[in-house]
């Protein structure tokens, strides 16, 4: 087994090794634009593994280094997405990622009939929020007859982890900040609508010790797929919400407010720069100043969907949690459960498990029952729970 991963950064890192742990004998082919990151990511597996330098955005040369992989997981920003689709298609390999921001994901659809025709099978965001959030819902509308409504929502919770003289985002900055800057799509009475940045405000009860959270509308890729996904069975509404801890979307609330989300360059007296580039430089080159004392520390991370509709003439929700509890020093909550559905995705197509070409998100293809057992040796949990209105 021959499989590609392009980007040898974090995430990239941890969907690697999580291949390599669920299939020790597959070679792994890393990818990424910077050499020396490519080469470090690649010594730190197995002798199998190589390392090769490429900027994505040359399909041709992509292309090329993906020859022979039977599968290609894009662990990169997602603005590469399309670009590692074509060289997916001129290589012949299946392809995966972990989400389009809605907005891509909705341009990624399109190579649709072009992945069909090669017999080609891609999978749009299968991390966990897309990816887990959208394979929940597959099993709660396979409990229903008719769909009225789908809700998902992710919420982390943090115990005992030590206090930083600088700003730690849990994920990628330039993600949060788009999360929290820009007008989100959903999916409300039949129709897409666009909502204002952070609109939409619940609070939702998770399991314990997250507990209940306020969830806010952000920018997903979720809505992007269900819909046409169970348009069949009527449903009418796709919301998506994102809870954080109070105290980090303050601080993110802030930086949007001054306007460090923007992606439009800003003329400066020192030149022009883009506002939230400037942001992730300075936090990343702070975290990278910091020398720590590794503290063991407990993160709890929790994707929900909740799903409206009938059973027969009887109106019924059916709710499926998948909760995961990571310990360590640090715990590393978000690569964990972002990568390891990734791996567990990316080991199915490779199989044949899990096939249907052209191009959809993670409820079209993967199994619900097999992700769900597999993930349960990396500590998620799922749970399922029913509510009949008599």
């Amino acid at each position: 087994m021959r499989l590609a991963i392009v980007g040898a950064g974090a995430m990239g890192a941890f969907v690697a090794k999580e291949l390599m742990r669920r299939e020790p004998r597959a070679e792994v082919v890393i990818i990424d634009a910077d050499a020396a990151r490519a080469a470090s990511l690649a010594a730190t597996l197995s002798p199998t593994t190589v390392a090769r330098a490429c900027d994505a955005r040359a399909t041709d040369d992509l292309a090329a280094l993906l020859r022979g992989c039977a599968v290609t997981v894009n662990a990169a920003q997602y603005d590469i997405n399309l670009d590692v689709m074509r060289a997916c298609l001129a290589a012949h390999s299946h392809y995966l990622d972990l989400g389009g921001m809605f907005h891509t994901t909705r341009r990624q659809l399109t190579l649709s009939a072009e992945f069909a025709a090669a017999g080609l099978t891609a999978v749009l965001g299968m991390g966990a929020a897309p990816g887990l959030t959208n394979v929940l819902s597959r099993a709660a509308c396979d409990e229903l007859d008719t769909v009225e409504r789908i809700e998902l929502s992710f919420a982390v919770a943090a115990a005992g982890a030590p206090s930083l003289p600088v700003f730690a985002p849990p994920y990628s900055m330039r993600t949060i900040m788009q999360e929290f800057s820009e007008e989100s799509v959903q999916f409300i009475d039949g129709e897409f609508s666009t909502q204002p940045a952070l609109a939409g405000r619940r609070r939702i009860t998770f399991p314990d010790p997250i507990g209940a959270v306020d969830c806010v509308f952000t920018l997903h890729s979720e809505p992007a797929t269900l819909p046409h996904a169970f348009a069949a069975k009527g449903v009418r509404e796709v919301t998506w919400r994102l809870g954080l801890p109070a105290a980090l979307e303050d601080t993110v609330r802030a930086f949007a407010a001054a306007g460090l989300g923007g992606q439009t360059p800003i003329k400066t007296s020192a030149g022009d720069i883009v506002p939230v580039d400037f942001l992730a430089e300075c936090i990343e080159q702070n975290l990278a100043s910091l020398t720590l004392t590794p503290t063991t520390s407990t993160e709890y991370g929790c994707a929900r969907a909740e799903v409206t509709g009938r059973v027969g003439a009887m109106p019924t929700t059916v709710s499926l949690d998948s909760f995961l509890e990571a310990s360590g020093a640090p715990p590393d909550l978000a690569a964990i459960i972002t990568g390891t559905p990734a791996a567990v995705a990316a080991v199915m197509l490779a199989r044949g498990e899990a096939a249907l070409p052209g191009v959809h998100g993670p409820e079209a293809v993967i199994p619900p029952a097999l992700l769900f057992a597999r993930l349960r040796d990396s500590g998620f949990l799922t749970r399922m729970t029913r509510t009949q209105v008599l």
